[in-house]
């Protein structure tokens, strides 16, 4: 999400609540959203699993760092930075998709 004038952020913090102070395991087994706020130009590598949705043992679990957490497909990642134009590594964008 891209909001320089954080209007964004206020409304998904509004919609989601208590609902956003979850871990990234249990938001992935439990179909929960996780929000990642004020990202700059470049995001931690150890959400490149997420991003890429990689999975193993048949779409049922990720990788985080070297820790296997169960995957569920309708888990919610949101990243937000205030940067209007950000520059983000193409693979982290979202085009380094498994086929």
């Amino acid at each position: 999400m891209i909001d320089p004038q954080q209007q964004g952020i206020k409304w998904i913090k509004n919609k989601y609540e208590a609902d956003l102070k979850v871990t990234i395991e249990r938001a992935l087994a439990f179909d929960e959203t996780v929000l990642i706020e004020n990202v700059c130009d470049s995001i931690d590598p150890i959400f490149d699993p997420l991003l890429g949705r990689h999975t193993v043992k048949k779409s049922r679990c990720t990788k985080i760092e070297d820790k296997k957490c169960d995957f569920n497909m309708n888990f919610h990642l949101i990243l937000h930075t205030k940067l209007a134009n950000p520059h983000l590594q193409a693979r982290t964008a979202g085009s380094d998709h498994p086929h």
